[in-house]
């Protein structure tokens, strides 16, 4: 049989499916467009295709093998019925799950064969096609949308404030892509490290959300917008955007189940103890919530983050930060560590770590949660990073342009992840 299997043409890679097919193009005769995978297999394959040849591929093909893109629908309306595979962002292969939530939808409504997992069971299911398929096919397609449908369904986004980013300029992405993440939801959120509560502004200003920030640098919260006070007796009744200064080993002044999200934002790689912090973030979050998560991503140019300079060359380190903040302000951040941090660090770390993807889902996985989506941004924002990190405050808006061009161009410095409770 002639099969044509297509993963995409985006910047994610897919792998699983690439490995997958080495049988099938053993038994059959197997047209491949395998996108931008790390793998080479080795029956013959193209990157890209461009769409004419793509729906000449389609209307040759006895079977078609396919990702759950905008490919399903072409298939579908060319009169066949695809074996479909939906990218799982858990496996790096999808920023989020929405080709999971379309295929669970779609599977039930319109003709498709859908595998998952580990997909062992692609050549069986190639080889059966013509008999699986017979059950689906008759299942009706849907209409192309009209321009008016298309109109109406723009106008409504537009309309929707949560579709509207107010943080669309933050020069790391960090901010707007947890905003994206949560603006949508209802029920209290929580900002562990929230800083100078510029998430917590946002959602409650344009997503309507009641939210609430801890942070252990007081520093920071009085520069915040809300109400700086102590944790002790906090209802979340009486709270709309307010910020609570807290110990960084205290535990949360909530009660369990108390916030429908929480956020943890470049937080992780400076705690104590990831297994703790995680735990109680877990804890106060309700069953199915949602949790965003960033860190540093390691990549090639980890060896320039800044953070590391004071464990790698504290002397020099010492010299420029009394610089520019003076001697006493050195002394009161990286020697009086009373606090159990110096910097913004807890003692007990020995570096500023940098993640890798697997590591970070297994941590999240092991604290009890599901990794839904994974996402990243930038690749050279270090070069940015290490001078806005000396530059005085009202000079480092200059780095921003650089940060922004950065983060829309690559996707390897900074690892986002959002996960739910189990």
């Amino acid at each position: 049989m002639k099969v044509l299997a297509t993963t995409g043409m985006g910047r994610w890679p897919f792998d699983r499916l690439v490995r997958a097919l080495e049988p099938v193009a053993r038994d059959h005769d197997l047209v491949a467009q395998i996108g931008n995978g790390h793998l080479r297999p080795s029956y013959p394959f193209v990157r890209h295709m461009r769409p004419s040849e793509l729906r000449r591929h389609i209307a040759e093909a006895d079977v078609v093998v396919t990702h759950a893109g905008n490919t399903v629908r072409l298939v579908q309306r060319m009169g066949k019925v695809p074996i479909v595979v939906a990218r799982e962002a858990a496996r790096g292969e999808m920023g989020n799950d929405h080709q999971v939530r379309f295929v669970e939808t779609e599977s039930k409504l319109s003709p498709m064969v859908v595998l998952s997992g580990d997909l062992h069971g692609l050549p069986e299911a190639v080889e059966r096609h013509p008999e699986i398929s017979v059950d689906v096919a008759a299942r009706p397609v849907p209409p192309v949308a009209t321009d008016t449908q298309v109109v109406e369904a723009l106008e409504a986004v537009l309309d929707d404030r949560a579709g509207i980013n107010p943080l669309w300029d933050d020069p790391t992405r960090r901010l707007s892509w947890a905003y994206s993440q949560l603006a949508h939801l209802s029920g209290a959120h929580l900002d562990l490290g929230c800083g100078h509560g510029e998430l917590i502004d946002a959602l409650v200003r344009h997503a309507g959300r009641d939210a609430v920030g801890v942070d252990a640098e007081s520093g920071k919260l009085e520069r915040a917008t809300g109400v700086v006070g102590t944790g002790d007796g906090w209802v979340p009744d009486t709270v709309r955007g307010r910020v609570v200064h807290l110990g960084s080993r205290s535990p949360l002044p909530f009660a369990d189940a108390t916030f429908a999200s929480v956020s943890m934002l470049d937080v992780l790689e400076h705690v104590w103890s990831e297994e703790a912090v995680l735990a109680e973030a877990r804890r106060v979050l309700e069953p199915g919530g949602t949790i965003v998560v960033t860190v540093p991503r390691r990549h090639a140019f980890t060896f320039l983050d800044p953070g590391n300079a004071r464990f790698r060359f504290p002397t020099l380190h010492r010299r420029l930060y009394s610089l520019r903040h003076g001697a006493d302000r050195y002394e009161q951040r990286f020697v009086a560590v009373g606090d159990g941090m110096r910097g913004d660090t807890a003692v007990e770390r020995t570096e500023h770590h940098n993640y890798r993807n697997d590591e970070l889902v297994d941590t999240l996985d092991r604290a009890g949660f599901d990794v839904v989506g994974v996402d990243a941004a930038n690749l050279f924002w270090r070069f940015a990073d290490i001078p806005r990190s000396v530059l005085p405050d009202r000079f480092q808006h200059i780095t921003h342009p650089m940060l922004r061009a950065d983060a829309r161009a690559f996707h390897s410095a900074n690892l986002f992840v959002t996960a739910r409770r189990r």
